[in-house]
Formats: structure tokens, sequence, C-alpha cells
């Protein structure tokens, strides 16, 4: 196939804006600013990119198809478009969420009935996934759906999915892919990370690295923030640029954070089947451009609209990987759930996420204020109140559980809430702290940790 001709086989895939008149031409004219190429052929050739070139390569990335919802065809439509590509991508990913009854909300564990649910819809996705060309490899990685919370092994992707592992590397096309799993609950175990850092340690300090994983956590120092820390430990010595491709958000999002010696590129891919909540995108997929082993462009697909270029993420606007009560002054003691709080726990009624509390309805720690000087109570968390400004979570204090004083939800520093202890509870030898759902409000209220300052 000659150059002025290769991809042009997608064209069919991409529908024509065809001109009306009044606000629909209007409307049309808009969105064919917004996506001025009908085929990726054309968006190749505006990036300057020859994908026959001997040092060029690509490979396209899709997520959060999760069937079990409402999804139409599913990622059927996708995979038929990238069926029809000359020159073949290097490999089609699917970025977690393949299913979504493994763990239906966050801190959810499934029971029997939800297990056999999950593995009919990995065999529903599968049966799509077969029709992928043989020639091009499939990488799947695994979302918060496919698993659930404390698993280190995915048990319910196994059954229908046993040759795939639950974390991998490979060198390609001059670059190196690492894809890894961040579980249920947005976090990289031990024995992972351990691997993880292993396998970074082997590769050239300037070499680029592109990594996959489903939650785009980088920048959490509260919900799924037990990802951050595998970059950091991996990465500490590296000084190529890294790449994070995450899905999880359904929405399209670039972020850059700031590692020692090199910056770190989290693009977050929008969901691509139909039917499913998300981000003004939504359905579609991306093309990574490759030269040399680097990621040079990007193209997305909008499966409504047609297909548009990404620029470069700018390192100019890095910033650091937050930590949980960074920002915190004077911090006399502190917890995070997950990581030795069991002791303060008196009373919790929540999802256990394992790393943080989720949809709170009553959630009560005993805290050793005795001794720590503190005047001051912090709580790492998520307390949104609804819409129309109405709070949804209550926060009170004790010395007894028996006498209980409310305190004002200030607004959040940094993913934290601090609070003024009462005078007179200061000399308690332990502070009693009840997070509560308010009667009537819808329940998105997350607690990841504890801390008293002075």
């Amino acid at each position: 196939m000659q150059r002025r001709q290769f991809l042009t086989q997608v064209a069919a895939g991409a529908a024509a804006l065809s001109s009306a008149g009044g606000k629909e031409s209007r409307a049309l004219t808009t969105i064919g600013n917004r996506y001025p190429y009908r085929t990726v052929s054309e968006a190749f050739h505006a990036a300057s990119f020859d994908p026959t070139a001997t040092d060029s390569a690509y490979f396209v990335v899709a997520a959060d198809c999760h069937y079990g919802m409402n999804t139409g065809d599913g990622l059927l439509p996708v995979i038929k478009e990238i069926n029809q590509l000359d020159p073949r991508p290097e490999f089609f990913l699917v970025n977690g969420d393949m299913a979504v009854t493994a763990s239906l909300s966050f801190g959810r564990r499934p029971n029997k009935q939800e297990k056999l649910k999950t593995i009919d819809e990995f065999n529903a996705f599968r049966k799509h996934a077969e029709q992928l060309d043989p020639a091009i490899p499939l990488k799947l990685t695994l979302g918060n759906h496919d698993t659930h919370p404390g698993e280190d092994e995915p048990e319910l992707f196994h059954e229908v999915f046993p040759e795939f592992p639950a974390y991998e590397s490979f060198n390609l096309a001059g670059g190196h892919f690492v894809l890894l799993n961040g579980h249920s609950d947005g976090r990289i175990d031990s024995r992972q990370s351990d691997w993880f850092a292993a396998d970074i340690a082997g590769v050239d300090r300037d070499q680029e690295i592109i990594t996959f994983v489903h939650q785009p956590s980088l920048g959490s120092s509260v919900r799924e923030r037990m990802i951050a820390p595998a970059y950091e430990n991996a990465l500490v010595e590296h000084r190529g640029i890294v790449w994070a491709i995450c899905g999880h958000e359904h929405r399209n999002h670039d972020q850059v954070f700031q590692l020692p010696h090199t910056t770190i590129n989290q693009a977050t891919v929008v969901c691509s089947a139909p039917g499913i909540w998300g981000g003004p995108e939504k359905p579609g997929y991306w093309y990574f451009l490759m030269q040399g082993g680097k990621i040079v462009n990007r193209v997305f697909r909008s499966m409504e609209h047609g297909f548009r270029l990404k620029e470069q993420p700018d390192s100019n606007h890095a910033v650091p990987i937050p930590k949980p009560f960074q920002f915190a002054k004077d911090v006399r003691w502190k917890t995070l759930v997950g990581e030795g709080d069991e002791p303060y726990r008196i009373e919790h009624d929540a999802n256990d996420n394992v790393t943080c509390w989720c949809y709170v309805r009553k959630l009560v720690y005993g805290l050793p204020l005795k001794d720590t000087g503190a005047s001051r109570l912090a709580v790492l968390g998520s307390f949104k109140p609804s819409a129309d400004g109405t709070p949804k979570a209550a926060v009170r204090v004790s010395g007894d559980r028996k006498s209980w004083h409310d305190l004002k939800i200030p607004l959040p520093k940094h993913g934290v809430y601090e609070f003024v202890i009462p005078g007179k509870l200061r000399t308690a030898d332990t502070l009693y702290a009840e997070v509560a759902r308010l009667t009537g409000q819808h329940t998105e209220i997350y607690v990841a940790g504890y801390a008293l300052l002075a």
C-alpha cells in the first residue's frame, strides 16, 4: 500500500459532518473545528507522522467499556475500526474496567451471584475481543470494577483470561512498557511494587518508560493513594520521561508530576463504549504515536465526530506528588487507614476500601490525645456538600462517647479538614472523633486518616 493511501480504509468509520442550516449548521461547524480530521490518516499527516517509517510505531488505547452496563455493542465498533488499520498498531490495550460487577462501588465485595455475573461480563468482553485481528496483540490491565478490595490475585478475571498476567513489562519498538494492576482499591501491592522497582532498575536511566495503570491517582492523597508510592520508589533515579496512561475517570485529562530527576505525564483516557456516564468526548479511544522509542504525538478518535491531535504535556507545569497531611503544620500524631489504624477503630459503618473508608454512614475513631499537646484535629478525607451547598456529613468529638460536641466543617486544604478541639476536651486521654452521614443525604463521604495538631 502506498503512503498516501495508508489507513484510508478507516474513513468509513468516521461519519461525514453533514451541512445544515441554522443552529444545526453552527453546531456542526463547532464540532468540525474541534475534530478537523475525518480519518486517522488525515490526523497522522497533520502530525507529520509516517507509520511506515523504520523508526515509527503506534499503539491504540481504549478503556472503561464496562460490560454488564447498558453499553450497546460494547467495544465491538472500536475493534472493527482497529481491524481496518494498515499498517497494524504494535498492540491494542484496554486499560481496565472490562467488567463492572466484581466491585460495584468503592469497597464493595461481591457476593456469589455477583461473582458469577462478573464472569459472564468477562466472557461477553472476551467474545468481542476475540474478533480483534490476530495480527494485533491484545493487552489488558485491570480496573477497580474488574477486581475486588483486598485481593492480590484477580481470581474472577483469571477465570476467563488465565493467559493474561495481572502485571507485566516488555520492550517493543524501542520503548519499555509496563502494565500495572492498581487493584480495586487503588494500590500497588508490596510484591508488585518490588517487581516494578526491579524491572525499572534493568532499564537505561535515560530511556522513556510507558506505564499503564487504571487509576489516575498520582495526585490523590485520599482515595486510591497507594499507587503513587510505587512509582516514586521505582523511578527515584530515573531520568527519562515517564508516561502513566490511565482510565477510570471516563474523561480525557492530562497532568504532569515531578520526580527527583524527571517528570511523569499522567494521561487519562475517556471511556470507549456508549451508554456510560462520562465526559463530553465519550465514547472514544486514543492513538499514541512513537518515533525512536518515544511518544511524539497523540490522536484522539471521537466515535461520533472524528479525529483531533493532542499536544504533548507541558513539563513546565509539573507539580509534586502530594503526601497525606503534607501541608498540615505541627503534626503531633497521625494514622492512615490501612496503615496501622486498626487499634484506633471504634465503630465503622462504611465500605472498607483497604486504604480509605468509602460511602461512610458512621465512623468513630479513638485518637490518643494524652500528652500530645494537640489543640486541633485533622481529618484526611472528602465531605463534598450537595450541589445546593447542603452538607452531607456531620463531624463531632467527645472525651467519653457520652457528651458530644458538633464541629463546623471547614473548607479542605489538600484533602485535609482541620477542626479546633474544644478546650475542655484537650485534657482527655482519648479524643473520640465521629464522622457520620446526615439523614437522607447521599453518602459520597470518604475518610483516609486522622492527625492531631498542636
